[in-house]
């Protein structure tokens, strides 16, 4: 995987980024604040689905979430969410972005991260820290694309075990 690390202030000058914004149908809403019934009702279709990669589950580390994440509503369902995790008091890590595969091609990934980033003014969050799975290809074009020139760095990282 990649780990990358930026500053909220450079990574928000992206025009990519400062003008993302979801269509009319589509509402962002603070994760924490999440309606119990479309979190439970997530919930359900998460335990009975695959559909989401367990690095990406949000119901992983829930007293870790800071204020910043969002999610997305869709035809009255939770369609999508950027979730990150506090690593001190002015960073956050571990970011959790992930939307309806059926969505994915719209680009609806892509305001989640920027309302996350814009909401972490209002907590004093100031960097990020997130690594991307080396078979995430598609994330790894956006970050290259589109975010490489706003990034305080970007490094290979490697994970080696041996069975014992």
């Amino acid at each position: 995987c990649t780990l990358f690390q930026a500053e909220r202030e450079t990574v928000l000058q992206g025009p990519w980024l400062a003008d993302a914004r979801l269509p009319a149908e589509m509402t962002i809403v603070p994760w924490l604040e999440l309606d119990a019934g479309l979190r439970e009702e997530l919930y359900g279709r998460l335990s009975r689905s695959n559909s989401v990669p367990e690095n990406l589950d949000p119901r992983w580390n829930e007293t870790g979430i800071a204020p910043c994440s969002v999610g997305m509503i869709y035809e009255g369902k939770i369609a999508g969410w950027c979730i990150a995790y506090w690593l001190d008091s002015n960073t956050v890590c571990r970011w959790r972005l992930w939307v309806d595969p059926a969505l994915q091609r719209m680009a609806r990934a892509v305001p989640l991260l920027a309302e996350t980033i814009r909401r972490g003014r209002i907590y004093g969050i100031s960097y990020g820290v997130w690594s991307v799975s080396a078979d995430n290809s598609a994330m790894l074009r956006l970050l290259d694309r589109r975010m490489k020139g706003y990034l305080n760095s970007a490094k290979p990282e490697w994970e080696v075990q041996k069975a014992l």
